[in-house]
């Protein structure tokens, strides 16, 4: 059922497909920003973003249930936002904007808030358009999916480990092709539509039985 399923596709592949490649880019991010930045300060660049990235995701989470019908249009905001960031970083370290490490640390724990913070209400998405399939199954194929981009990723860096700047326009590419997947989404609210039913059921019970 879920691999007939073109609508979880879709979505899976524009969530992880950034996800993993982004997960690579951070790994080989001293090799990338080397000789301009050194591998400590890469090192800290890295934790500031997924320090920031995990404020954002745990933020947004606390507060998906209220914009529960309105998750496509956040991730199309927070997607947008993230390839301007990421182009913003590509241009300074390819130079064809002026080098500044104050700049380069901005656009890179900004993206990493983007990117990180668009991860709990993609998740709910995808659960979303592949109801009535299960979360654990779901989940399953989308990190699978997501770790054969970063294997992807990372083969193409041993192919050609001399040639760096490719890696920033890759990375964000597959960030600015996750938003026209975005809008071929059509966001079905199945699984959303039931749990408020049962609230709602809840609520009614609890009237008549006080």
């Amino acid at each position: 059922m879920l691999v007939r399923n073109k609508q979880f596709w879709i979505t899976a592949i524009a969530f992880s497909f950034p996800a993993g490649v982004y997960e690579a880019w951070q790994v080989v991010l001293d090799v990338n920003l080397d000789p301009k930045v050194s591998q400590s300060t890469a090192g800290w660049m890295d934790f500031y973003a997924t320090v920031g990235g995990c404020c954002s995701g745990m933020l947004v989470s606390r507060f998906a249930d209220y914009f529960t019908r309105q998750i496509k249009l956040f991730l199309l905001v927070f997607y947008f936002l993230a390839a301007i960031v990421f182009l913003w970083c590509t241009f300074i370290v390819t130079d064809i904007l002026p080098f500044d490490i104050v700049s380069l640390y901005a656009a890179i724990i900004l993206g990493g808030v983007f990117l990180d913070g668009g991860g709990p209400l993609f998740f709910e998405l995808v659960v979303e358009v592949s109801y009535p399939v299960g979360e654990g199954v779901t989940s399953g194929c989308v990190q699978m999916i997501c770790s054969l981009a970063g294997i992807i990723f990372l083969s193409l860096v041993q192919v050609s480990p001399t040639d760096k700047q490719w890696m920033n326009w890759c990375f964000f590419s597959v960030i600015a092709m996750a938003i026209p997947l975005l809008f071929l989404v059509k966001a079905n609210y199945g699984r959303a539509d039931i749990d408020d039913l049962e609230v709602s059921v809840e609520e009614e019970t609890q009237s008549v039985n006080p």
